[in-house]
């Protein structure tokens, strides 16, 4: 089987970013009081967050590599380096750097996220994401 070329690989992280962004919006489209009432949505919303950051990290690396940046070995770099090499302004950059402390927070358990924090930085998530 051939390699997948760096910017095939990009487009489709990128297409699957879209697809996920779509469901996380869909989830914080619903009224936050249903949203806090339902548990399941808080569990589906944190997901589609960790999923979201983490396919966003890959396509900043990509987009790294593409551009012969060196590549940095915290999640959170990827995004300062975006922003030094032009592709990303600061605050969203600095944004992104959040979004990643909060997956972070997610995917190790560290505390509960709150349903209205999930809400909002999904909510901010989507946003940003298509920035």
């Amino acid at each position: 089987m051939a390699a997948r070329k760096p910017h095939g690989v990009l487009l489709a992280k990128l297409q699957n970013l879209e697809a996920y962004l779509q469901e996380l919006e869909s989830l914080v489209r619903i009224p936050l009081a249903e949203f806090m009432g339902r548990p399941y949505y808080r569990r589906a919303a944190e997901r589609l967050i960790q999923i979201i950051v983490e396919d966003a990290i890959d396509c900043g690396t990509l987009v790294l590599d593409l551009l012969g940046k060196p590549i940095p070995a915290a999640s959170r770099e990827v995004f300062v380096r975006l922003h030094q090499a032009g592709v990303l302004g600061r605050s969203l950059a600095n944004r992104f750097q959040e979004y990643v402390g909060l997956r972070n927070r997610i995917v190790h358990d560290y505390d509960r996220i709150e349903a209205p924090l999930a809400y909002r930085v999904g909510q901010w998530l989507v946003r940003d994401g298509r920035s």
